[in-house]
């Protein structure tokens, strides 16, 4: 089961499991298969349209929509327009395959060799072949189709996702071709006691048979095992039918979801460059890890801040200090002879008490006319007549700013309304 998270913008893998969420997303998609199933019956119109019908809902997805094919108001002759397209650029682009492989066929002694190789490389041409047409049913034009430098930038940017979607191609055919191979199998079991008598008969009389009677009999025996094939061939092209519509809408849709990687609505003109590639959210969380290491360098840069904030709590412990500091101006309007005397006795109990604990407090006389550079503390009386904050606030931390958010990209817009 795929969440809706998983069916909007891009991602990486899980393109058959998307594709086929999508699909079966409302009720009643089974019957959108089989009305395609039988517009295929039809030669030429039923092609172009089911074709056009298929591009539609793929440029819908492509353009972020997250709905289902749609069932109500489908217009014919947009379908027919779209299917036309899709047939001209695919025409263009096989014709000039076409080309190439003909001209590897006159080389010579290598000829033989080149022409394996780029039937080989023409396996991997039908899926560079879907997203041209795609991309022209994107645009609405056929030009942008065929714009092979936009168009190998593509396929060159995520090689593999595309490989990813041409594996899922490669394998639904190979199971809708051994259904298939299982079913004629079965049919042709049915017919061969009758092909078997038809050959004996032929071998026994032909020698005798003049060319008209011969003539008649190959009909007459051909004609004879249609008639018992009829029923069974009949299924059997229902059968193909059916399983070439579930094919195509899902690898076009496939093909839609790889797309999405290339921001389809920021799209210009045809001719301007492709607009920034979107990448997997996924992908961005899983490089997330790196980032710790920076982080740490802001909180070192930002704290520098609150250690000067800090200092206001040691002026508590530091207003002892100005009780002898005081003294200063004092000792300083005094005579020199009296503050001569003050110096001598100051300085030896001071030197002579190595016991004095680190928090006593030690007066500083100045001597002489020694000028010293101090400045103006608040008297004691001024520090009692200011009042104390109730508490000191703890400083904010600065706001970090927050890292970009990986599901960030441009969200597409919603066709849910517009495509049902």
């Amino acid at each position: 089961m795929e969440y809706d998270s998983d069916l909007e913008g891009f991602r990486s893998d899980r393109y058959l499991a998307r594709s086929w969420a999508l699909l079966t997303r409302e009720r009643g998609w089974i019957k959108v298969v089989l009305l395609m199933t039988i517009a295929l019956l039809v030669p030429i119109a039923g092609w172009l349209g089911v074709m056009g019908y298929v591009l539609e809902w793929a440029r819908h997805t492509a353009w972020g929509a997250t709905s289902g094919p749609k069932r109500k108001g489908v217009k014919l002759g947009e379908c027919f327009s779209t299917g036309w397209r899709a047939f001209v650029v695919m025409l263009v682009w096989y014709f000039c395959c076409a080309v190439i492989s003909a001209i590897f066929d006159v080389v010579p002694v290598f000829g033989d060799l080149l022409v394996f190789l780029w039937s080989i490389v023409m396996i991997g041409m039908h899926v560079v072949v879907c997203v041209a047409v795609l991309r022209a049913t994107i645009y609405q034009k056929i030009a942008p189709g065929l714009r092979v430098e936009t168009i190998w930038k593509m396929v060159s940017h995520d090689p593999r996702g595309l490989l990813r979607v041409l594996g899922m191609m490669i394998g639904l055919g190979l199971i809708a071709g051994a259904v298939m191979t299982l079913l004629f199998t079965v049919m042709l079991t049915s017919i061969i006691p009758q092909l078997m008598y038809a050959i004996g008969y032929f071998y026994e009389y032909g020698y005798y048979m003049s060319d008209y009677v011969l003539t008649q009999y190959v009909i007459n025996t051909i004609v004879a095992i249609l008639g018992s094939l009829g029923p069974s061939l009949l299924v059997a092209a229902v059968i193909s039918t059916f399983a070439v519509s579930m094919i195509s809408l899902l690898a076009y849709t496939a093909l839609a979801l790889w797309m999405r990687q290339f921001n389809v609505p920021a799209w210009g003109r045809d001719e301007d460059p492709l607009p920034p590639f979107l990448t997997d959210p996924r992908d961005q969380g899983f490089s997330t890890p790196s980032t710790p290491d920076s982080t740490p360098v802001a909180p070192t840069g930002v704290s520098e801040t609150p250690v000067e904030k800090n200092d206001e709590p040691v002026q508590d412990s530091t207003t002892e200090v100005p009780e002898p500091i005081i003294t200063e101006p004092v000792a300083a309007d005094a005579p020199e002879p009296v503050v001569e005397p003050a110096v001598e006795p100051v300085p030896e109990p001071a030197a002579a008490n190595p016991d004095v604990p680190d928090d006593a407090v030690t007066e500083i006389v100045v001597e002489g006319d020694i000028e010293v550079a101090t400045t103006e503390l608040p008297s004691a009386g001024e520090l009692e007549a200011e009042p104390e904050p109730e508490g000191t606030p703890e400083p904010e931390a600065p706001a970090t700013p927050a890292p970009k958010d990986p599901d960030d990209p441009m969200t597409p817009p919603d066709f849910s309304n517009a495509w049902k």
